[in-house]
């Protein structure tokens, strides 16, 4: 039993590592229990508690663009011919994308604009007499009809396709921004300990673990798990917890790894051909 994907994620991945282990879910916790008791093959037994990390407001913004109550990412359109792809920012309100892309657009196929991609900006510093230099020209200037898209609607990428009768204009993912360095993925564990510490510290095995899914749209910590090796160092845990896992899948059947413990340095393992049902 799973209640949710973090949780089947960590059965299949413990189990895989750990051959002929069995990952039991805990059913009563009704006083703060852990959630899974990892039975080994040789009789022991190690308490598992299982977490997800999320970048809250790339996780929002994903909500607000494909839940079904707030509308899906599909925009019946009335004023534009063509269907349109396009991609919001990180920092748009989806609301207002919702209200007046349809008619921003069908501005664009009116003057014969049919795409655009992420917008270049000028860039300026502060000289040292409190002057300000441009340091970056953008190689076009932005139109106004463009500069709404920019500006009010938040939209780094458009296309259009086809035209048609019944116009439709479909929002894709965010792409995250942010830099990715040595220190995401690590981070992203240590704020894990604290919310988690307590329930692992009831448990009275040797062995306490805590495994962290790390979400797709926390792309700080993914990013760095995909294209790093972790620290040659000994993870910092709390007394209440013995190991830290931190897991991201990276293709269908295909998982990042990332293990420590109080007495073992960081390591990497990939594991593919893991099928995990949501």
């Amino acid at each position: 039993m799973c209640k949710d994907r973090s949780e089947s994620v960590a059965k299949n991945v413990l189990e895989r590592i750990f051959p002929g282990s069995t990952m039991c879910y805990v059913r009563d916790q009704s006083h703060g229990e852990w959630d899974f008791d990892l039975k080994y093959q040789d009789g022991k037994t190690a308490a598992v508690e299982v977490t997800s990390s999320h970048h809250k407001a790339s996780t929002q913004i994903y909500s607000s663009i494909f839940s079904p109550g707030a509308g899906g990412p599909i925009i019946h359109a009335v004023h534009c011919k063509h269907n349109w792809v396009i991609r919001p920012t990180a920092s748009a309100d989806i609301r207002i994308i919702r209200e007046k892309a349809d008619a921003y657009l069908a501005e664009l196929e009116a003057k014969g604009i049919f795409g655009f991609d992420k917008f270049d900006r000028p860039e300026y510093e502060v000289g040292d007499l409190g002057d300000v230099i441009l340091v970056d020209q953008p190689q076009y200037v932005v139109s106004e009809d463009l500069a709404k898209i920019r500006d009010e609607l938040q939209l780094e990428y458009g296309k259009a396709e086809s035209p048609t009768n019944r116009a439709e204009i479909r929002m894709l993912g965010i792409i995250s921004a942010g830099t990715v360095d040595a220190t995401k993925a690590i981070k992203a564990a240590e704020e894990e300990f604290e919310p988690n510490r307590k329930k692992l510290g009831r448990s009275e095995f040797t062995e306490r673990h805590l495994l962290i899914v790390v979400n797709g749209l926390n792309s700080g910590p993914w990013r760095h798990m995909l294209d790093y090796l972790p620290p040659d160092e000994t993870p910092r845990l709390p007394q209440e917890i013995t190991h830290v896992w931190l897991v991201c899948q990276v293709a269908p059947a295909m998982f990042v790894v990332w293990y420590g413990s109080s007495n073992r340095p960081w390591q990497r393992m990939i594991l593919e051909g893991l099928s995990v049902n949501s």
